[in-house]
């Protein structure tokens, strides 16, 4: 019995010394070092590291971008391209503005009384010509592609040059694809076709227009043959007879990017114009001027550059100055986020 007394004694004692040594550990006395506080800003997501990435992820997109843009660029958009490509022997007569209302087939869309960005530029053009050959009486265009616009300007350009007094004529030469008479709203029975193969007269082809001293000859039936025909000497004994009856002879030539028909025309003609559409016509296409000049003989080949967009002006400025302006506000932004941070 005594023994049991001595263990649980024994066994009361060490958990007493236990319990003293757990409550000592523990301090009732407690003093604040610090006073807690609420952070102003959260401690993710950083957002000043999340700016910087998405600045800098869209700076290299951008750039990558406009990097791909520049190797994959092919398109003539103002008259400063052309300056680059063309050979130094050509001379750019000027740039037709784009001419935004829809028309299904071009035709005259200028007077001399027009105040009209085209009708300025129509005229800036004639005035040109003068410096090119002041006595010149025969006036061939033609362009690379179909489209480019090249039925529009000799429209435009014959009906201001009529305007001004001088008795012209407009002759549709491009008889795979005639589309003079469209624009005078005239019917095409009988044409250059019939005239160049004897089965009509001159006089019987001629048509006068609404225009004072403007008249016209439509391509006609479409020929079998038409390089053989605008080959023929009966087309130059043709020419002949018209520099009798008119001051201005305009020849509307088929694409010579794409047939030979028109070169003819434009190597024998006293001012050869060769047309490109701003955002339409390629780079490329200043191959076949190159081949034109060095290969054909034509010297002094005059260039038009039609369809420029108005925002961008004849000489493509607006879209420099556009896209600086657009990277100074990205920088200002840029900025007034880092001066936040």
């Amino acid at each position: 019995m005594e023994g049991i007394n001595n263990k649980y004694f024994s066994l009361y004692t060490a958990k007493k010394i236990e319990f003293k040594l757990f409550n000592a550990g523990y301090s009732t006395s407690n003093r604040i070092l610090t006073s807690p506080y609420y952070a102003d800003t959260p401690i993710s997501p950083n957002h000043s590291l999340i700016y910087l990435l998405y600045c800098t992820i869209g700076f290299i997109i951008g750039f990558g971008l406009i990097a791909l843009r520049y190797l994959t660029y092919n398109d003539i958009i103002s008259v400063s391209d052309l300056e680059k490509l063309l050979p130094e022997s050509t001379s750019i007569l000027g740039a037709v503005p784009l001419y935004k209302k829809k028309m299904k087939y071009s035709e005259v869309v200028v007077t001399e009384s027009s105040k009209s960005r085209i009708a300025e530029a129509i005229r800036s053009i004639r005035s040109n010509m003068s410096f090119v050959n002041k006595n010149a009486k025969v006036i061939a265009i033609s362009s690379s592609i179909s489209g480019e616009g090249k039925t529009f300007v000799i429209l435009n350009l014959a009906g201001m040059i009529a305007a001004n007094g001088k008795k012209t004529v407009v002759l549709d030469l491009d008889l795979r694809k005639p589309k003079i008479h469209h624009g005078f709203n005239a019917e095409n029975n009988d044409g250059m076709s019939n005239l160049i193969s004897g089965l009509v007269t001159l006089e019987e082809v001629i048509k006068p227009s609404d225009i004072p001293n403007l008249d016209f000859i439509t391509a006609g039936p479409i020929p079998p043959n038409p390089s053989e025909l605008i080959q023929s000497k009966a087309l130059e004994d043709v020419i002949l007879g018209l520099r009798e009856k008119y001051d201005i002879i305009m020849i509307d030539n088929p694409p010579v990017g794409i047939v030979s028909d028109g070169i003819k025309m434009l190597s024998e003609a006293d001012i050869p114009l060769y047309v490109f559409k701003a955002n339409y016509s390629k780079r490329v296409f200043v191959n076949r001027v190159e081949e034109l000049i060095e290969v054909q003989k034509i010297k002094k080949l005059n260039i038009i550059l039609n369809g420029i967009e108005s925002s961008r002006g004849g000489y493509g400025y607006g879209y420099g100055y556009g896209m600086v302006w657009v990277w100074i506000w990205v920088w200002v932004w840029v900025r007034s986020k880092i001066r936040q941070w």
